[in-house]
């Protein structure tokens, strides 16, 4: 999954940045952007994030992929007191509570979308850091592809697109 890549906005407030992906095109990508450490999901990421934090674990984890296996990597990545958030939609997970939530105290959330108040100040942040957000646009189209468009993201053939109006 995802788990870990958006987090290029965190290498801007000096945190290290563990990417985990299944594609190495994402991970090049997450290097771009600043990540400390890329992770290809089919290597066994708790292990390696154990590795990379000296067995403490992730302070934070983010996944949004959705995948049942990602979001259970996060929490177990996670150490004591540490914070998860998914944004990715899975329509079914199963957790241990007592192992990943009660007895190591994590925070865990979901998030939906950035409200309206806070583009200000999300946009803010992206130019003050001087944050290469244009690496995140795999296609641009123009509005009469809309069609083709739609077309290759339901085939997963684009990551961020954006429209253009002549």
């Amino acid at each position: 999954g995802r788990w870990g890549r958006r987090r290029h906005g965190r290498k801007g407030l000096g945190a290290t940045v563990i990417a985990v992906d299944m594609l190495d095109e994402r991970l090049e990508v997450a290097k771009e952007l600043g990540a400390d450490y890329v992770i290809n999901g089919k290597e066994d990421v708790l292990a390696r994030v154990m590795e990379i934090t000296g067995g403490r674990g992730a302070d934070a984890a983010i996944d949004c992929s959705g995948s049942p296996h990602a979001e259970n990597t996060a929490l177990n990545a996670l150490r004591p007191h540490g914070r998860a958030a998914f944004i990715g939609e899975c329509r079914e997970l199963t957790i241990h509570p007592s192992n990943q939530l009660i007895r190591k105290q994590v925070t865990v959330m979901g998030s939906w979308y950035f409200p309206i108040f806070e583009y200000d100040e999300i946009t803010r942040f992206i130019m003050e850091k001087g944050l290469p957000v244009e690496k995140l646009v795999s296609h641009t189209f123009p509005i009469g592809e809309a069609e083709t468009a739609f077309r290759m993201f339901d085939e997963r053939k684009t990551e961020k697109a954006v429209f253009v109006w002549d």
